[in-house]
């Protein structure tokens, strides 16, 4: 949290509380507070305050509820008077109701000729799109093929991209279309086409995936709501197996006993990076690799069972440097592969001035292998030079207490 009060710093005078607020107010506010942040969006002079606003309002609105089902009216009435070119974040609020008439109107807005219009209405599109709400609606995709006549080059480059996001099955046809506009679309038409078809190979499915409990668009607190392990399209969870990958007539494919889709997005905090998801109508599972497998190894690597770490290694081992073999020794050790992490933990502490969390881990694995001398040595070496709010320091406390 940026302010301690963010409802009544939304009243300040300086512009930079203002804007901190509706950024606080995008993660904790409640649809209690649409009406004022709209208004906001629509009337403020400061476009900094207009742009924070309309975003806060989005991502209220994102997190759903009944409250927001009761307010689409009130919405539709905010709404309706307001240019679209004043401020087209605030499209966005259209994107938790996938209905005809919404999809429509943002559709006809990719064809507006104002270029911040049009890339209001795909933003608007693309987060409902990849919202579970729309998990079963086909219209987005049939209503994009008829507007694919008469768009500018940017607009056609925007639905290949999201064409190729989201999966659409039956999109060949309107691709083909789009890639006579510039050699950017058509590129960005070869990247959906290819995506389309990996979507129905078993290995594009391979790795470690984790829930944090949010939708795709959803801006919250992310928490721990399970994991899934894929190996040859046989999945695991925290639970035990969910069976092997089955896909349907339309191309999907089952979790366990629910349908899901693959699509690819922008983690949270992030605007370009796009990385896997598997989406059900309940859940999002976001694909862990690169910098990001390294940090949940790092925080979680405790929380997961043995069978969730095969899984990991294809990622693993395209990390380079000293993250990815930490990184690596981490996943021996969470799947009980002490021999091979017992060579690797000693060949890196044999090196000169190792790192000094190796230490800790070595006494993590030797401790598997109820060798207490290598333990404790270690743990006091580790202890010995770590600060007092470095990493794993508590928990080398309590292991060298244990001994």
């Amino acid at each position: 949290m940026e302010t301690d009060d963010p409802r009544v710093a939304l009243g300040a005078k300086d512009v930079s509380t203002r804007a901190a607020a509706a950024r606080d107010l995008a993660r904790i506010g409640t649809a209690d507070d649409l009406e004022r942040l709209v208004r906001m969006a629509l009337t403020e002079k400061s476009s900094a305050i207009r742009l924070y606003s309309a975003a806060a309002a989005a991502d209220i609105a994102s997190r759903g509820g009944e409250d927001l089902i009761a307010l689409r009216p009130k919405i539709e009435e905010w709404l309706r008077p307001a240019d679209p070119a004043a401020n087209p974040s605030l499209l966005m609020l259209w994107s938790p109701f996938p209905e005809r008439a919404i999809i429509k109107r943002l559709f006809r807005m990719v064809r507006d000729p104002r270029n911040a219009v049009r890339a209001g209405a795909i933003v608007a599109l693309r987060r409902m799109a990849l919202s579970a709400r729309a998990f079963d609606v086909s219209l987005i995709e049939a209503l994009a093929g008829e507007s694919a006549r008469k768009l500018t080059p940017d607009a056609a480059l925007e639905l290949a991209k999201l064409a190729g996001e989201l999966g659409w099955a039956h999109s060949d046809d309107l691709l083909r279309k789009l890639a006579t506009q510039s050699e950017q679309v058509r590129e960005a038409v070869d990247a959906a086409l290819e995506r389309n078809r990996s979507r129905q190979d078993v290995a594009t499915y391979a790795g470690f995936w984790t829930c944090t409990g949010l939708d795709v668009a959803e801006k919250g607190e992310p928490g721990d709501a399970g994991w899934l392990a894929i190996i040859d399209g046989s999945m695991q969870g925290p639970d035990g197996s969910l069976g092997q990958l089955t896909f349907d007539a339309e191309g999907r494919f089952q979790l366990g006993d629910e349908p899901a889709r693959l699509l690819f997005a922008a983690p949270p905090g992030e605007f370009y990076e796009r990385r896997a998801v598997i989406q059900t109508a309940q859940k999002s599972w976001w694909r862990q690799d690169g910098s990001a497998l390294v940090d949940l190894l790092e925080d979680r690597a405790d929380a997961l069972a043995p069978q969730a770490f095969p899984a990991m290694a294809p990622a693993l081992d395209a990390i380079e440097g000293a993250a990815g073999v930490r990184a690596r020794l981490i996943a021996l050790w969470g799947g009980r592969k002490l021999d091979e992490a017992k060579q690797v933990i000693d060949d890196l502490t044999a090196k000169k001035k190792p790192r000094n969390d190796l230490w800790f881990w070595k006494a993590r694995i030797y401790a598997e292998l109820d060798d207490p001398r290598t333990v404790r040595s270690s743990v006091e070496t580790f202890l010995a030079k770590a600060k007092k709010n470095a990493p794993y320091r508590a928990q080398a406390e309590q292991l060298l207490a244990s001994l």
